[in-house]
């Protein structure tokens, strides 16, 4: 079966980011565990996305401002839907701005301790299969 498919460009405003997809790894775990995930998605797809990715600047980035929990206006919000369950642990709720900043750090560090140089190895190597 011919798995290529379309493809798919990822804008990012993080130049490392951006880096760590091309090359497959990211220096810090929590970047790397979503590049797992990502990549567990994209293998369960019937086509191969060819996913490139590009640098916006942040201050033409649309998703700048809610990604660091500023929100525009109410009225343009989306109405509420159901999250499905394997993201919900990455759920904030937006109307508490700084609880969001420090669960991310807590998190960072959390995560930072936990990950050792053999398992950033398999990451590697679990992300560059699928790409």
């Amino acid at each position: 079966m011919d798995r290529v498919g379309p493809r798919v460009i990822a804008y990012g405003d993080n130049t490392r980011v951006i880096e760590g997809w091309k090359n497959g790894c990211h220096c810090n775990c929590a970047v790397n565990s979503v590049f797992k995930w990502f990549a567990a998605f994209l293998h369960t797809l019937p086509k191969q996305l060819n996913i490139i990715t590009r640098y916006v600047p942040s201050k033409y980035n649309p998703a700048d401002g809610p990604s660091q929990g500023t929100l525009g206006p109410l009225d343009l919000l989306i109405p509420s839907f159901c999250v499905p369950e394997d993201i919900n642990p990455f759920i904030i709720n937006t109307h508490t701005k700084p609880a969001a900043k420090v669960i991310n750090q807590a998190l960072l560090i959390a995560q930072e301790q936990e990950h050792t140089l053999s398992q950033q190895a398999q990451d590697h190597e679990h992300i560059t299969c699928y790409l």
